[in-house]
């Protein structure tokens, strides 16, 4: 996530906003409990329009 994350700033993009989308509960086959995974959904805005 964070080199995709680079490559959007470097291109001008900045991260405006960010809402849980999904909530994915996991247990693995050795695991004593389950373990909730938070899914974003992330919102970028262009900062600098000449970074294209």
């Amino acid at each position: 996530m964070t080199a995709k994350y680079e490559v959007l700033k470097s291109k001008g993009f900045a991260l405006s906003g960010a809402s849980v989308n999904f909530i994915v509960w996991w247990e693995g086959k050795d695991m004593e409990q389950e373990i909730r995974i938070v899914l974003p959904k992330l919102e970028f805005t262009r900062t600098c329009p000449e970074n294209r």
